[in-house]
């Protein structure tokens, strides 16, 4: 008998190797294609082949990994290596959806258009995923602006199991048996100007007695204020798809008539108010501009533009510099039908203002300004930050963690059912 037992364990072995080699092969889980096109290759070489592409939301399956690497198989049969950074998890796909879901609620600031191709990211990272690109010939909304420091772009771990989830009481257990010297905390955020800054700075004073009675020392933002990081635009496509686009590469898509006038000014927002003739060959603009570097608001000046049909030119109707203003600009109408637009400013005392103008005719007045006490957009968190949190699917343990002498007893025990009964 113990003869006859040597070869069945090594029998019983070598199936239970077969059979976790085969099994393991569906077990790691479901994806999704994470970029506007995901190139899968042959092989995990420098010169390997690319023997296929994915196309943004394509569903695979994944079948092996190496380090951040995935071989994966999708439709049609399409299969090959690709980068983790390429591949959206649950998470991620649910947090897309929110994010179209918060941008098909916010109205547009105006349309934007590229010179070039240009990407379009999930998150406002220069290194994130492109979902999709804006052609030469194609229109996006502008909703939004944003400024983000540059960093790495961290996705998260693409699948999760129950043996990497934390269970309670492990973590501190494991904290004292690591020898890992931990990181030390980061370093404190640089100190914000002295109120005498002005005054350190050689500013006159009687300047800065002046700077005083605008509000810029106390009470509100300075327009000097240095922000770091890019500026991020959030835009939509026509299809409904959301994403971020570094600010500098889009130009406003107003007529060349209008935007002659920006002076160097960056437009952050435009809109038609009225038509200007019958046929509806021009229009009454309202814009917002920026000339501010580095500013931690959206607009220093905003203007309406009436189109003089006698003189064939655009004019100025109304204009407001040297503000501190916000957006969404809304555009409504009266219930005479005059159009009508709100701008958020904040003016002395660090208040946010909605002031409501109308346009009647060629003249452009304001008809109220009403208080925002309990709003501030500085303190407002990144969209980002303000989508609801996205939870990421837990995976069951993978059948390849099981031990060699588990599987080889099993294995032993079900041969010798088999062979002998019982």
């Amino acid at each position: 008998m113990p003869c006859l037992l040597v070869p069945l364990v090594i029998l019983a072995a070598v199936l239970t190797g077969c059979g976790r080699q085969e099994g393991g092969i569906e077990s790691l889980g479901e994806a999704y294609a994470g970029a506007a096109h995901v190139p899968l290759y042959s092989e995990l070489e420098a010169n390997a082949k690319k023997v296929a592409e994915l196309q943004f939301g394509d569903e695979v399956h994944l079948v092996r990994r190496r380090r951040n690497f995935y071989f994966v198989r999708g439709p049609e049969g399409k299969e090959g290596w690709t980068h983790r950074s390429n591949l959206f998890n649950e998470r991620q796909v649910q947090e897309m959806k929110a994010l179209a879901q918060w941008a098909a609620g916010s109205p547009s600031q105006g349309e934007a258009r590229v010179f070039a191709t240009l990407n379009v990211h999930n998150h406002p990272n220069r290194l994130a995923p492109t979902i999709f690109q804006i052609t030469e010939e194609e229109r996006v909304d502008v909703l939004a602006h944003e400024r983000h420091p540059r960093r790495p772009y961290d996705p998260g771990p693409l699948l999760e199991t129950f043996d990497s989830a934390p269970s309670p009481g492990t973590a501190s257990e494991a904290a004292g048996e690591t020898d890992e010297v931990p990181l030390p905390p980061d370093p404190p955020g640089p100190p914000s100007l002295p109120p005498s800054w002005l005054r350190l700075s050689g500013v006159a004073p009687e300047r800065v007695a002046e700077l005083a009675d605008e509000g810029y020392v106390e009470g509100r933002s300075a327009p000097s204020a240095e922000t770091s990081g890019e500026l991020w635009t959030l835009v939509r496509n026509k299809q409904g798809l959301a994403g971020w686009a570094l600010q500098g590469r889009l130009i406003a898509a107003i007529p060349d008539e209008v935007a002659q006038y920006s002076e160097g000014a960056r437009i952050t927002s435009y809109f038609a108010l009225a038509p200007a003739d019958a046929d509806g060959k021009h229009q009454h603009w309202l814009w917002t501009t920026l000339k501010t570097p580095n500013a931690a608001f959206d607009f220093d000046s905003y203007r309406v533009f009436i189109w003089n049909s006698r003189r064939g030119r655009y004019e100025t109707s109304f204009i407001a510099r040297d503000v501190e203003g916000y957006l969404p600009v809304e555009l409504f109408r009266h219930t005479d039908g005059s159009p009508r637009f709100r701008i958020n400013v904040r003016e002395r005392g660090g208040l946010i203002f909605r002031k409501t103008y109308e346009l009647t005719g060629l003249r452009t007045s304001l008809v109220q300004s009403v208080p925002w006490p309990n709003y501030d957009p500085l303190r407002q968190p990144p969209i980002m930050d303000r989508l609801p949190a996205q939870p990421t699917r837990i995976l069951p343990s993978l059948p390849i963690d099981s031990s060699f002498w588990e599987k080889t007893k099993s294995g032993v025990g079900n041969l010798v059912k088999q062979i002998f009964g019982g």
